[in-house]
């Protein structure tokens, strides 16, 4: 697998449990798959596609969002996720996300990694 001639994709979920209402790090937060807030555990990942093989996604890393017990917010965990994939070696081509993250400072990260 090579790590410079591929793709670092970011995107967010929300692993939905209605009823799971002791689960410490589940809260109400809106799911773009319910189109609806829903009880659950925000998930934020990094994946890696290499190359030629464009159907292989591989997860690199993933951040829990959980503001309350750690105070980083979604573009903190994106932030930090794009740090760790630099010193792991990773030199993508691409840096593909949701508009969300589109923020100056994570833009700012991108092209200071020349990404």
């Amino acid at each position: 697998m090579s790590l410079t001639s591929g793709c670092l994709i970011c995107d967010d979920s929300v692993l939905d449990h209605p009823y799971g209402k002791e689960i410490g790090l589940a809260k109400w937060q809106y799911s773009g798959t319910h189109h609806d807030v829903v009880f659950g555990i925000g998930l934020t990942t990094l994946l890696w596609t290499g190359g030629k093989e464009l159907d292989e996604h591989i997860p690199i890393d993933f951040r829990i969002y959980a503001k309350d017990e750690d105070g980083n917010t979604k573009l903190d965990h994106f932030r930090d996720m794009l740090k760790t994939a630099r010193t792991r070696g990773f030199n993508p081509e691409l840096v593909l996300m949701d508009g969300f993250y589109a923020s100056l400072n994570c833009l700012k990260l991108i092209r200071e990694y020349d990404w």
